[in-house]
């Protein structure tokens, strides 16, 4: 009978005691300190899922760290500072920066900045996983030897960029100012938009590190771009105003979509948009899809390779960039380039001219139009799909078709009667003498009979 009795209550315990366990796996918290925040961070376990709601705006003292299970942070209008080091993300942990479900919605709408001059906002390695979507700002943050808004370290951490803003994100002694990617790291750009960021190789992303800081990290680090908008962005020192990829390992840049815009390499001027010196022969550099327009720098307004395997291909619409130097929208150092055909429907944007190719635009024999205010109609077209050390060049237009001469038409005379052979006079006039011959007989005849 006790033993039955036993039994009965062991059941009973575990009946009340499963809603408890669900409810600390699946739990969701309204915050309004610091202290409130980091009691329910530091309380996760293996497999819990956390969604914090901010009431006020908190500000973070030292690191704030999550290492397992997933949080969600709905930002709710309100504002993360860090004032002291980052929100570091390791182990296995899975963090959310709003829903997908929330965007749209006041609850996604959430700030992360740091005043801290020294490390980015978010700081991830292990098998971490970062989800951010639209209404979600990283934001007004300095860092030297880290990017200033998302720095990743670890062969299986991964960056997924659903949507929100990486803005005014700055690194000023070192790699890119808003996202660092290195150590086999990975970032996926979905949507979202990356703008104001300037760094020290890469304004916007660099991937896998940069020299600055004296060595590399191993890894195949990678940055898959399949849509949204890099703009505004500015390198410092090297070159990639949006992308940097300086590096000897097996890294990997591949560009699927989005577009570059308004990115400049203000140091030693390589690609304004994109710069590329990969030395590993396994290093994957593809360019499939998007836009690289409105960029500039010395050599290769638009993309710039110094070294490495680098395909482009067909449809991709690199056009309208500027370099001071030579090759407005391409120029390849020693590396080797495969390029394709333009998109049709590019228009060149001083004179509006159609685009219709690819051609010559090297120091001293610079492309030219004269129609698009050049000194001279200098338009040497490239028909090759390789692209030879030194070479670079611009999407342009040659020599405009003479205007074709105005079609005059003359109107067609009016349609002449044939002359009547017996009054000599057209056929219609003859036949009305004929009837008013007819007629006055007629009229004779009757005046007889009476």
């Amino acid at each position: 009978m006790k033993k039955v009795i036993s039994i009965a209550l062991a059941l009973l315990m575990v009946a009340v005691m499963l809603p408890v366990m669900a409810a600390a796996a699946d739990a969701e918290y309204d915050i309004t300190t610091e202290t409130e925040l980091r009691s329910k961070v530091s309380a996760m376990a293996d497999g819990d899922n956390v969604t914090v709601r901010l009431q006020n705006d908190v500000t973070i003292n030292g690191d704030l760290k999550v290492s397992t299970g997933t949080l969600t942070i709905l930002g709710q209008g309100h504002t993360i500072t860090f004032s002291h080091h980052s929100l570091v993300l390791s182990g296995t942990a899975i963090l959310n920066l709003g829903t997908k479900e929330g965007e749209g919605k006041p609850e996604n709408k959430l700030i992360l900045t740091s005043i801290d001059d020294t490390n980015a906002v978010i700081n991830m390695d292990g098998s971490a996983v970062l989800n951010m979507y639209h209404g979600v700002e990283i934001r007004d943050s300095r860092a030297g030897g880290q990017a200033g808004g998302v720095q990743l370290i670890g062969d299986k951490t991964v960056f997924n960029m659903y949507g929100g803003v990486i803005d005014n994100c700055v690194n000023w002694a070192s790699v890119a100012g808003g996202v660092c990617i290195d150590g086999g790291a990975l970032f996926n750009m979905y949507d979202g938009v990356i703008q104001n960021c300037s760094g020290w190789t890469g304004g916007a992303v660099s991937v896998s590190g940069g020299p600055a800081i004296g060595e590399y990290l191993s890894g195949s680090s990678g940055f898959h771009m399949y849509g949204g908008t890099i703009k505004d962005c500015h390198d410092k020192r090297y070159g990639g105003g949006a992308v940097c990829a300086y590096t000897a390992e097996p890294v990997s840049f591949i560009m699927d979509g989005g577009t570059i815009t308004g990115c400049s390499a203000d140091g030693e001027g390589y690609g304004g948009a994109i710069f590329i010196y990969t030395t590993h022969r396994d290093a994957v550099i593809e360019i499939n899809k998007g836009e690289i327009t409105g960029n500039s720098g010395i050599y290769g307004g638009g993309v710039s390779v110094y070294g490495g395997t680098v395909k482009i291909a067909d449809g991709v619409a690199l056009h309208n960039n500027t370099a001071t130097e030579e090759g407005d929208d391409l120029y390849n150092e020693s590396g080797s380039v495969t390029l394709g055909k333009l998109p049709k429907k590019l228009k060149l944007a001083p004179c509006g001219c159609d685009i219709d190719g690819w051609y010559h635009d090297k120091k001293d024999a610079r492309w030219s139009s004269t129609k698009c205010g050049g000194e001279a109609d200098r338009m040497e077209q490239y028909t090759e799909t390789t692209i030879t050390e030194g070479c670079a060049l611009k999407a342009a237009h040659g020599e405009a078709p003479a205007p074709a001469p105005p079609i005059i038409i003359v109107p067609e005379a009016p349609e002449q009667e044939t002359p009547n052979p017996t009054t000599g006079t057209r056929d219609i006039v003859g036949v009305a003498a004929a009837m008013a011959v007819v007629s006055l007989l007629g009229a004779a005849a009757v005046l007889r009979r009476k």
